[in-house]
């Protein structure tokens, strides 16, 4: 009778396992070894009561009445067990499932978790998840163990299903997921539905946070590469080249450093506006990146007018590929209408195995600055010794500095009426004497202290230098005018004019032997302003000459017709050409023109050789300066050259000079 017993119970445990596969295509084995351990417990009560049972019909066959409650008061037992237990089991596994969705932020990865996680807790063998999120759409499948991604719109028919709905935080439904039933289910039960709903929440948590996540990521990436890239030209910026220089160190035994310099960019910006400016840049910018990426370069622009690139392959070609691409920059760039020709010097410096980003930066910087003040295209750095050239950021740092111990000095260029030879005033120009570099002429740091917050400072310290030279050489009974060169930026500011009447006031100087030097660069957007500043100082007594006149794209005769000036100063670069350029003589020849016309003294700067003294005294100019009559010198040593009460050069005979029409200054 037992092995009776034992035999059926083999057989019931062996054929249940195998038709609850087949309902619901579930793996036999799995659905075998679930609750083994209750259930042959059970077997054992089972037989235990059954042998109870023979041996009390054995002795009292009306007890057998007893025993229907007691099998059925164990199966209640056991079934309250197993449904116990499998609750346990669904919670835990749902608890770790929604749980382990918490720790990703990658969609894909989440969704692939997630079908797998529902197989295993519903026993399903088919699960999607599909996404209709905006730039998200997406449907993931899990089949029989195999995980696919598939277009959208693609479903599955045949089989039934349920579905639960995936929420938004706050927009709605944002995508469904799907449990399709195995065999002859059609439904969930009411627990299982509980728990659907449970993951579906959770899941769908975890989607929107990936979704945000994925979001946040974009938008620290756009930070980031806006971070690295210049708004207007749309090259890396300074912070881009950093990060490139060191990945470059960190890969290569010896990058190259090509930093370029717009020659004259700031004339251009001035003069023709900042819009044209910047389209300007803009076009360099593309020039630029074409070049490089024919070298494999690396472009950014640091800022203003200044680029860089970062030169690759061997440290001895990186001056053949820096000539190659400033080769390619230059050259006329058609901007507003006009064509622009476009210059740039450059600075080349080699890794050569450092590792100190900064220093190479400097050593190009050093090296582009010795290219513009050589007027070379590309300058090569090689390592300073003692007094070598000087960096421009330990330049900009020591000007505060040179203008507390009066490191500044003012040399005087005598200005010569080129017929008679005699001496009329001199031109204040600006040295610096700098403990290390000896004598450094403006080109060195000029265009730092303009572009720095000492410029009022240092143009009040060179009005009374020039001012102070100015009444020694009335003491001396020298009858001479100074000039002095004023950035553009000072006739900005409406309190200037104020400022220089009271520093001719303090320091006892005549303002009508006094002329202020404006650069043919003031700006034509300000020229009301200027205008204002202009008016003021020669209201005070203050003569203005309008300096640099025909040296390049400008508003010269805007500015000559604006405001109201004395004097026209021709840049020595026109006058140095005449003789080999008809051009320039044509300009010479009508700046002097407009200044007799208008009743403008006009005086030409660089004058080099008797030759051009005589074309400009024939053409009418009045007034010259140069290398020909008298180079730079101290104050004192004017007095000494003019003590004797002789010019500097013997008079041009037979030499006709036109008269002016009115002309309203005379040196």
């Amino acid at each position: 009778m037992a092995a009776a017993g034992v035999a059926v119970a083999a057989v019931e445990e062996l054929t249940t396992p195998v038709s609850v596969a087949l309902a619901t295509g579930a793996p036999w084995r799995q659905i075998f070894w679930r609750d083994f351990d209750l259930r042959m417990l059970g077997r054992a009560v089972e037989l235990v009561l059954a042998a109870l049972t023979i041996a009390a019909i054995s002795v009292q066959p009306s007890l057998i009445l007893m025993f229907p409650f007691a099998i059925l008061s164990v199966w209640q037992v056991g079934s309250h067990r197993l449904r116990l237990r499998a609750e346990r089991q669904m919670w835990t596994t749902l608890s770790e499932a929604t749980g382990s969705l918490n720790t990703l932020s990658d969609l894909n990865a989440l969704l692939n978790l997630a079908v797998r996680s529902v197989a295993a807790l519903f026993g399903a063998g088919r699960v999607e998840v599909e996404l209709w999120t905006a730039g998200q759409e997406r449907l993931v499948r899990m089949d029989q163990g195999v995980v696919s991604e598939e277009a959208p719109d693609v479903h599955l028919s045949g089989s039934a299903f349920v579905s639960c709905a995936l929420e938004s935080f706050s927009d709605g439904p944002i995508g469904i997921l799907r449990v399709y039933l195995s065999g002859s289910r059609d439904q969930l039960s009411d627990r299982e539905q509980a728990a659907l709903r449970s993951f579906a929440a959770s899941l769908s948590r975890a989607v929107n946070n990936a979704i945000l996540h994925a979001d946040l990521a974009v938008v620290a990436e756009s930070h980031a590469q806006a971070a690295r890239t210049d708004p207007l030209t749309g090259l890396p910026n300074r912070v881009g080249l950093m990060r490139e220089l060191e990945e470059a160190v960190r890969r290569s035994d010896g990058p190259g450093l090509l930093l370029l310099d717009l020659n004259g960019f700031k004339k251009i910006n001035d003069t023709l506006g900042h819009t044209v400016g910047d389209h300007l840049l803009v076009g360099v910018a593309e020039r630029l990146a074409t070049a490089s990426a024919r070298v494999g370069g690396f472009p950014a622009r640091l800022g203003g007018d200044e680029f860089a690139v970062v030169l690759a392959g061997r440290g001895n070609r990186h001056p053949a590929i820096a000539a190659q691409i400033l080769t390619e920059i230059n050259g006329l760039i058609s901007v507003a209408g006009m064509e622009i020709d476009v210059r740039a010097s450059g600075g080349v410096a080699t890794a050569a195995g450092r590792v100190n980003i900064q220093a190479l930066v400097d050593d190009a910087d050093a090296a582009m600055y010795r290219a513009k003040a050589s007027q070379v295209p590309v300058v090569v750095h090689t390592p300073p010794e003692d007094g070598g050239p000087p960096r421009r950021l330990d330049l900009a740092n020591e000007i505060g500095a040179g203008l507390s111990a009066g490191a500044f000095v003012l040399r005087f260029q005598p200005i010569v009426d080129l017929v008679s030879g005699r001496v009329v005033g001199c031109e204040a120009l600006a040295r610096w004497e700098h403990p290390v570099h000896g004598l450094l002429a403006p080109a060195a740091w000029l265009n730092l202290v303009e572009q720095s917050d000492h410029l009022a400072a240092f143009t009040q310290y060179v009005l009374r230098q020039a001012l102070d030279a100015q009444r020694e050489w009335t003491e001396a009974g020298l009858d001479l005018l100074v000039s002095v060169n004023i950035s553009p930026r000072c006739l900005l500011d409406e309190g200037f004019a104020r400022t220089v009447h009271a520093l001719i006031q303090t320091r006892r100087a005549d303002p009508g032997r006094v002329v202020l030097e404006l650069s043919e660069t003031v700006p034509v957007s300000g020229l009301e302003a200027v205008d204002r500043t202009v008016t003021a100082l020669r209201a005070a007594g203050v003569r203005v000459a309008l300096d640099d006149f025909g040296a390049g794209p400008s508003s010269s005769l805007s500015v000559v017709s604006r405001l109201p000036i004395d004097e026209i100063r021709i840049h020595r670069s026109q006058v140095a050409r005449m003789d080999s350029s008809r051009a320039a003589a044509v300009v010479v020849g009508a700046a002097i023109e407009l200044g007799r016309d208008l009743g403008l003294a006009v005086v030409a700067e660089g004058v080099a050789t008797v030759e051009q003294r005589r074309v400009l005294a024939g053409l009418g100019c009045r007034y010259g300066q140069g290398s020909l009559f008298a180079d730079p010198m101290p104050s004192r040593a004017v007095i000494d050259l003019l003590s004797d009460g002789r010019g500097v050069a013997e008079p041009l005979p037979e030499v006709e000079v036109p008269a002016l029409v009115g002309e309203a200054v005379a040196p």
